[in-house]
């Protein structure tokens, strides 16, 4: 009994009429990403993230392999640019880090967006593959200590030079030889967790981590006149349950 309530719970999906009609054949032919310029959308109510999990691993792993259906270091093709918010919310992806480990030289770049590294903890072992596949690494302020103990040690040590409290009595050549020197964190946990909201540290690759400013696009009228392009055109999908409209973005 408790064997068969569990199947029934995993599988409930199974029995949505809804995905069903999703899942019975395919719309999307994902190599027409490397033949024009496309946007892909893929967007969900949150609150139904637990349910479509595994709907949207499959998906997620499908649209991986398609990225490996050319050859590599090919200029003749369209880079992707793969976005993926909330990623800790999508579902394990089978085989994610080899994926970030190798899609690079198919010119295939992804972005990880996560709310804290926690969000890589379901993918056990192969979460440090992830991180470490990461050539650019981007942390706000407003972390968790874990997190900001953690770009702490990224950053580094710093020396400081500095005099003794009684060291203004003395003349320069002796506050000179009076200097001492310490070592401290580039940046303590909580001066990370501090960051204002338009600063932004970044680390890429063995280069020496940035701690850059800011632009958000709604306040650049230049970015925010690509949020206002019209909706052009449109098709009924799933005879009209789903509608979907296209920004035409052709040249």
């Amino acid at each position: 009994g408790s064997i068969m309530s569990t199947a029934k719970v995993a599988l409930r999906s199974l029995s949505d009429p809804l995905l069903r009609d999703v899942s019975a054949g395919s719309q999307v032919d994902f190599m027409e990403l490397r033949r024009r310029p496309t946007v892909l959308f893929i967007s969900y109510n949150v609150e139904d993230i637990e349910y479509l999990k595994f709907y949207l691993s499959i998906f997620w792993t499908q649209l991986m392999t398609s990225f490996t259906k050319v050859p590599a270091h090919d200029s003749s093709i369209l880079p992707i640019y793969c976005q993926m918010d909330e990623f800790q919310n999508l579902g394990r992806i089978p085989g994610m880090e080899q994926s970030i480990a190798t899609l690079r030289k198919f010119r295939v770049s992804l972005f990880l967006f996560i709310q804290g590294l926690a969000g890589l903890h379901q993918y056990g072992k192969a979460a440090k593959i992830i991180e470490g596949n990461c050539k650019t690494k981007l942390f706000t302020g407003g972390l968790d200590y874990d997190d900001c103990k953690y770009v702490s040690n990224m950053l580094g040590k710093a020396t400081i030079r500095y005099n003794s409290p009684n060291s203004s009595d003395l003349s320069r050549e002796e506050r000179l030889k009076d200097t001492r020197e310490m070592s401290r964190s580039l940046l303590e946990a909580e001066e990370v967790r501090q960051l204002p909201p338009d600063q932004i540290i970044m680390f890429h690759g063995a280069a020496k981590p940035a701690l850059l400013g800011l632009n958000p696009y709604y306040q650049d009228k230049e970015l925010m006149k690509f949020v206002d392009l019209p909706l052009t055109g449109s098709v009924d999908y799933m005879t009209n349950r789903v509608p979907i409209k296209y920004v035409n973005i052709g040249p």
